[in-house]
């Protein structure tokens, strides 16, 4: 023999529940409002093994293995629960693993209808408990009984699935929230797209610069072409003044925007270049100054082959690529008149 246990089971849940009415089976609804009203009768009903027709209240004491404490509702699995009593006899068929089945009667009924999709012939709207039985095959499939550690330890399991579901649940963000989130993401999907467009703008700018420095080359070695196909006598001084255009074409060439950035040498390069050129612009303004007497055409012309020379050797390499693009031009000779009579004493003789 053993002590009386105290026991938690688990008994009712709202929901459809058959019955046998008169030998016909019929299927009842029973919602929370109607097991609210019922749940304090079933304090201090007798608990049987196995359901008995009518509770003979002269035998209860003998016949009933123990007794109901209280009917409660469990917010962690939202069904209802009770607490009872159970002597030695009743211990031993729950640790065989039997469980609980209610046993209520009616006092109100509602009209059937449809409850998850499935008709129902009548709603419970109110009773009153008469007994508890524990059996082998109860009418609730999620009925069963618990221990006070066992019952302690499901509610805490139910509390922490509870707690992380309504964590996850307040993660959730309000519509404010979706909305401002939204707002942010767009703000950082504008800002990275105008960022690559302005790249893609710059790489296309720095593209078409490249073709324009280009183009500019290309305009200039056409230039330089076409004044090296022309005869010397188009131009107005000869072959002087071909020569110093096509070095001066060579020169913008040589010294175009994109070769001067490529090294600093460059750069330091074309500074001297410029510098060369002022201070050959200053010595020509101080030249100027010189009296009208001492500006005579013979020194003009000195100064012109001077100036011209001084190009050809800045420019050289440049002007090797053109200076043979006509032979016959490239071929021909301008003479002095001294030089024409030394030639004629060496081939004719002196007289």
């Amino acid at each position: 023999m053993r002590y009386p246990a105290r026991y938690y089971a688990r008994h009712i849940k709202e929901g459809l529940v058959h019955y046998n009415d008169k030998g016909t089976d019929k299927l009842y609804l029973v919602t929370n409002d109607a097991l609210q009203k019922m749940n304090k009768s079933f304090e201090g009903k007798p608990v049987y093994i196995r359901h008995v027709d009518e509770v003979d209240l002269d035998k209860m004491k003998e016949e009933s293995v123990g007794r109901v404490v209280k009917s409660f509702y469990n917010e962690f699995d939202g069904a209802w629960w009770l607490e009872m009593v159970l002597d030695d006899e009743a211990i031993s068929v729950v640790e065989k693993g039997w469980a609980v089945s209610n046993a209520y009667l009616p006092t109100e009924y509602g009209a059937g209808g449809v409850y998850h999709d499935i008709t129902y012939d009548k709603e419970v709207k109110d009773g009153v408990y008469e007994h508890l039985a524990i059996v082998d095959n109860p009418r609730y499939e999620e009925a069963v009984i618990m221990t006070p550690e066992e019952f302690k330890d499901f509610n805490e399991g139910r509390k922490a699935e509870l707690d992380k579901l309504k964590n996850s649940k307040e993660i959730e963000m309000t519509e404010e929230e979706k909305a401002a989130l939204v707002e942010s993401i767009k703000n950082s999907l504008t800002e990275s797209i105008n960022d690559a467009v302005k790249n893609a703008v710059e790489a296309k700018m720095e593209e078409a610069k490249k073709n324009a420095e280009d183009e500019d080359k290309r305009k200039l070695i056409r230039e330089i072409a076409a004044v090296s196909a022309k005869e010397e006598s188009d131009f107005e001084g000869g072959m002087d003044e071909k020569v110093r255009e096509i070095i001066g074409l060579a020169e913008k060439l040589g010294y175009s925007k994109d070769e001067a950035n490529r090294n600093s040498s460059d750069e330091e390069e074309n500074a001297c270049h410029n510098e060369d050129e002022e201070e050959k612009e200053e010595e020509t303004k101080e030249n100027s100054e010189e009296s009208e007497d001492e500006k005579t055409n013979e020194s003009e012309e000195d100064k012109k082959d001077e100036e011209a020379e001084e190009k050809k050797e800045n420019s050289k390499s440049f002007f090797d690529i053109f200076k043979n693009a006509k032979a016959k031009e490239a071929s021909k000779v301008v003479m002095t008149q001294r030089a024409s009579i030394e030639l004629g004493k060496q081939r004719y003789g002196s007289k």
